[in-house]
């Protein structure tokens, strides 16, 4: 009966590693991606779908199960709907599709067991940071925990693993005076750090700014800040509005049409401030050190935390409306009365 109810086949698309199994019944055309390499692992899922198909057809349903890829691909698509940002997202989506060793036998969700994650986890580290573990285990215990609160599977076995001992988060550096009169006066990038020095804002941010970003009669920023996803005004410096195109990316060279470019594109700036610190053997710092100078100048000349805090774009909503400081006045103020060590 199960061979007259349906024709199915499976199938692997040109440069796709995964197998897909494609289906015509009377009333439903179904293709689903198997989620598995081996052509043995796609022919066996293949049967197991075959007949719980024919089951429903009979009435005779087993208890409700998913497969794992369905399951990762739903969540992926609730974090999209509940507005979470590119980076969550993207972590996610890579953690829950990289095809370890361990996973790559993993056909529904009811197969990730404890041994299973042990397993996962022993692998990954052999190639990532113990940080970077603890990251990854965060992802697996809120993907289980969806999959947990729509009765996909009766337990969440990811919130008994055992907690990874990590490293101590390294504390941003503070950028001093000698440190900018080097880096502000670069050829390649300089103009660059000027406007992370002098904004405040974080690395991605600036690069993704437009002359229709910066509001001159006005003298603000406006712009979406991708951490807490909403518009924001911040006033800016009036060195930097000397600093604006007519038109089109405030740094050509250096924007990002696409979010996912983000990263490679601060790569590249962030190797060359290292490398110029090296060079002149000063310390190591990051592009976010450029921020938290930015907090402490502002600080130093008496500008209250709360009205820092919303500078830094703190605030965390999913509002698309524009949020403008409070005390914009003021603030520009105090931005105007941040110095440059060098002349530009």
């Amino acid at each position: 009966m199960v061979a007259a109810s349906k024709v199915s086949t499976i199938y692997k698309r040109n440069r796709i590693w995964w197998y897909s199994r494609g289906s015509n019944h009377s009333s439903d055309h179904i293709q689903i991606s198997l989620g598995v390499t081996q052509k043995w692992q796609a022919t066996e899922l293949q049967k197991e779908l075959d007949l719980e198909y024919a089951r429903k057809n009979l009435g005779l349903a087993p208890k409700k199960h998913i497969l794992y890829s369905d399951c990762v691909a739903r969540y992926i698509k609730s974090l999209e709907n509940r507005g979470k940002s590119y980076d969550t997202i993207q972590l996610a989506s890579r953690v829950l599709n990289r095809r370890f060793e361990p996973l790559s036998n993993v056909i529904y969700v009811a197969d990730i067991t404890l041994e299973v994650l042990d397993d996962f986890i022993a692998e990954l580290s052999k190639e990532i940071s113990n940080k970077t573990i603890k990251e990854y285990i965060g992802v697996i215990r809120r993907f289980l925990e969806y999959a947990r609160k729509r009765k996909y599977i009766t337990e969440n076995v990811a919130m008994d693993l055992e907690g990874i001992e990590t490293e101590p988060v390294r504390i941003y550096r503070n950028l001093t005076d000698g440190d900018l009169k080097i880096l502000l006066t670069d050829k390649t990038y300089g103009r660059y750090y000027t406007w992370l020095y002098l904004t405040g804002l974080r690395a991605g941010d600036v690069i993704m700014l437009k002359s229709n970003n910066i509001n001159q009669d006005k003298q603000a920023i406006v712009g979406f800040i991708r951490k807490s996803r909403r518009i924001h005004e911040f006033p800016i410096h009036s060195e930097l509005l000397k600093d604006v195109p007519n038109s089109g990316p405030v740094f050509p060279d250096l924007y990002a049409e696409k979010q996912w470019q983000i990263k490679d594109k601060i790569k590249t700036a962030r190797l060359r401030m290292q490398e110029i610190l090296k060079e002149n053997k000063r310390p190591h710092a990051v592009l976010h050190s450029f921020r938290v100078r930015f907090n402490n100048s502002l600080r130093d000349l008496g500008l209250s935390d709360k009205d820092r805090a919303v500078l830094l774009a703190h605030a965390n909503t999913q509002t698309v409306e524009v949020y403008t400081h409070p005390n914009f006045d003021l603030a520009k103020n105090y931005v105007n009365r941040l110095e440059l060590p060098v002349k530009l």
